[in-house]
This record gives structure tokens, C-alpha cells and sequence, in this order.
């Protein structure tokens, strides 16, 4: 797999969140230089199982930041704390009841926007081993 072209490798990336998930992390939200910025993942190494997950990280204004706050802290009380990064990078956290589900996304917060269109801070690796894995028939993702 190669770098992104265009865009600058970044240290010091760390996951905080997924916010998309389809077999696998699909976007998220990260720290880079003590701000939350979101992450897409645009390529993975096929031939590792599980695969490192290449993504870019895309900037946050601190409204966007601040309304993302908001938005996880409600799905982490309605929802769950399974799609969160812990200080070690592990996913720690628990479903909660499907019947409380609805809080969250009759709220109007359920439906996670992409931020493509914002400005590419760089690319960083996203390694699934971080993360407890989950098995193939979880397809879920929080913006369907």
C-alpha cells in the first residue's frame, strides 16, 4: 500500500471514535494537535488479516467539533460506549438496550455528515488490532 499522494504522513493520531462502521471502520473522529478532527478510510493492505486501515484525517472548525461532542456523548448514553478508543487504543464500552436506541435517533443527531469536502490535515494508519474485533455479521454504520 502507498502513501496518499498529495498528502503528508502524520504522527501522533490518536482515534477517539468510529462513527461509520461496514464490516469493518469506515470513518471516525480523532485527536491530531489537540483538536477532533474526522477520519475517512481510503485504502487497506489485503494481504493482512486483519488489514491496517489507511486514512485521512480531515479538519474540524470548532463548531463542527463542539456539535460532534454533543452528537457521541448522546449515542454513548442512548446507545453505547462500544465504538470508543480507550487511552491504550482498545475499544472498551457496552450496548446499551435496543429499546433506549431510539433517544438517539429519533433526536435528529442520528444522521453522522461527511466532511470531505473540509480540508486534508494528512493521511495515518488505523490498525483494526487496536480494536477488539467484531465479527463479519455486525454490519452496522450510524448515518443509514
Amino acid at each position: 500500500m502507498t502513501a496518499v499522494t498529495g498528502h503528508e504522513a502524520l504522527n501522533g493520531v490518536t482515534p477517539r471514535w468510529e462513527a461509520g462502521y461496514w464490516d469493518g471502520v469506515v470513518s471516525g473522529f480523532a485527536e491530531y494537535g489537540g483538536r477532533l478532527a474526522w477520519f475517512h478510510v481510503v485504502a487497506y493492505d489485503v494481504e493482512r488479516e486483519p488489514p491496517p486501515l489507511q486514512c485521512l484525517l480531515y479538519e474540524l472548525t470548532d463548531s463542527e467539533a463542539a456539535m460532534e461532542r454533543r452528537r457521541h456523548n448522546l449515542f454513548r448514553k442512548h446507545v453505547g460506549t462500544h465504538t470508543d478508543y480507550g487511552a491504550t487504543g482498545l475499544r472498551r464500552g457496552k450496548v446499551r438496550p435496543r429499546a433506549e436506541w431510539r433517544h438517539f435517533y429519533d433526536s435528529g443527531l442520528g444522521r453522522q455528515p461527511s466532511y470531505e469536502d473540509h480540508r486534508v490535515l494528512g493521511w495515518f494508519m488505523l490498525d483494526p488490532d487496536q480494536g477488539r474485533r467484531r465479527p463479519p455479521s455486525s454490519r452496522r454504520t450510524r448515518s443509514s
